[in-house]
């Protein structure tokens, strides 16, 4: 329990803990269903048993709130770089009043929410955009396209109300509309009076030039496409969709009915695509690629047609470029606590099969597969996994590998290497060479 007096409880991802003395009310209820994917909440005689998994962020009830604080990630700033360096949204470096925010205790939601509040503003500064927005209206000045069907039906006879189709030049446009969208949801849900401060500022420029009875966020999502004029909207925009996805969000009629809200971020969608980005980074782009949720058809089939049957897709597959055959390695993300528990059966499945599909058969040599996993520990050692035959004759291996999510986000800013960013390559580098006692070198994370 991190405040009493306002009744906020803190949890850290995959822990449980037992609230006593609170009660659901039906509006919380409707929160524990909607949010049993992410977040277990059952009710016992005395009070409420939380079980955190992989994700994070804020649940807010009627009379209580729940933080899911992300540990591993390096706390809620740790976890903001982590998604300026995955995402490609930037602004936190420049912006201060987010590490104030965070050492005065403010929650996830928070400080994303002061985030979007200033990149919205950046764009306001550079200039809000205008486009031709179609519309449809009576006149009584024939303008655009004279709709001559729907004038008989609704003015027969009549010369000064016209039914015109026309193009109005204005900045009631997708891109605007979203932004003024999710700054009203956030203000109406931010603890902090400085953030709310804030989105209010700015919601009040967007509402001044944005009409929203007609704004359907989901459908909006794929009408912008970026370009030279729009690209200063990208940040605002990413930074609008992560919080109306975390917030669940689609209608925004919706938004706002309840005071009962739930902000929640998969860390292990998150966490994959951090380790694909820390990769590439770091690996040796001449010598090698890395390729992220390929779809592969060719490993499953259908015995009797030879058709592809199913599909696999590991999360990550590293190939060398000057081998032939190409040699390959694949690579599965999990955001588990696998420092403190032994690795799930499915997990070890998952990348036995990976590690046989994938082996090279002109190659007198073990299927490999690496399981990576973030640290929660300064110090962790890799699990080597061997997969036995019934001959005792090793089949497939498995390295599952630490990384310490705090320490990559440093040798991303400063140029270091860290431990287990190393041994991750070490390890590629053996395993997709030919050359066992190739130089490591060519990886430009262990050159230095």
């Amino acid at each position: 329990v991190i405040d009493l007096e306002h009744r906020i409880f803190e949890i850290s991802e995959w822990e449980s803990f037992c609230l006593d003395g609170l009660e659901l009310s039906p509006a919380d209820l409707k929160l524990v269903e909607d949010v049993k994917n992410q977040i277990s909440i059952v009710e016992l005689k005395s009070g409420l048993k939380i079980s955190a998994q992989s994700w994070v962020g804020v649940l807010r009830f009627d009379n209580f709130e729940i933080r899911v604080v992300p540990k591993l990630a390096g706390e809620n700033i740790g976890l903001i770089e982590m998604i300026e360096f995955t995402t490609g949204i930037s602004g936190l470096k420049e912006n201060v009043g987010v590490r104030t925010l965070d050492s005065q205790g403010s929650s996830l939601f928070d400080l994303l929410s002061l985030l979007f509040a200033k990149a919205c503003e950046k764009v306001s500064r550079i200039g809000l955009l205008s486009d031709y927005v179609e519309r449809e209206d009576t006149i009584q000045v024939l303008r655009g396209r004279f709709l001559a069907d729907r004038q008989v039906l609704r003015h027969f006879g009549q010369v000064d109300q016209l039914e015109c189709r026309y193009d109005e030049f204005e900045k009631n446009i997708p891109e605007n509309q979203v932004l003024s969208a999710v700054l009203a949801i956030c203000a109406r849900r931010v603890t902090e009076q400085s953030v709310k401060r804030n989105l209010r500022v700015m919601q009040s420029v967007y509402d001044e030039i944005c009409d929203l009875s007609k704004c359907d966020l989901e459908s909006t999502r794929y009408q912008i496409i970026y370009n030279r004029r729009n690209e200063h909207y990208r940040e605002a925009l990413d930074l609008a969709w992560l919080l109306a996805d975390g917030l669940g969000i689609r209608d925004i009629t919706e938004a706002g009915k309840t005071r009962c809200f739930a902000f929640l971020i998969d860390m292990n969608t998150l966490f994959e695509n951090f380790v694909y980005k820390a990769i590439n980074h770091f690996i040796d782009k001449k010598d090698f690629r890395v390729l992220y949720q390929r779809k592969d058809r060719s490993i499953i089939k259908n015995a009797v047609t030879g058709r592809p049957y199913s599909s696999i897709i590991p999360d990550i597959m590293v190939e060398s470029r000057e081998h032939d055959p190409v040699m390959r390695i694949p690579i599965d993300a999990k955001y588990k606590i696998y420092d403190a528990r032994k690795i799930a059966p499915s997990d070890i499945y998952q990348c036995f099969l990976y590690a046989y599909a994938y082996k090279n058969a002109s190659l007198d040599v073990l299927p490999i597969s690496l399981l990576v996993y973030p640290s929660s520990q300064d110090v962790s050692q890799p699990i080597h996994l061997n997969i036995q035959g019934q001959d005792r004759s090793s089949t497939a291996e498995i390295i599952a590998l630490p990384m310490s999510i705090p320490k990559v986000l440093k040798d991303i800013n400063s140029g270091g290497h860290d431990v287990s960013m190393k041994m991750l390559f070490e390890i590629i580098q053996t395993a997709v060479c030919d050359d066992v006692s190739a130089e490591v070198s060519s990886i430009t994370t262990v050159s230095g």
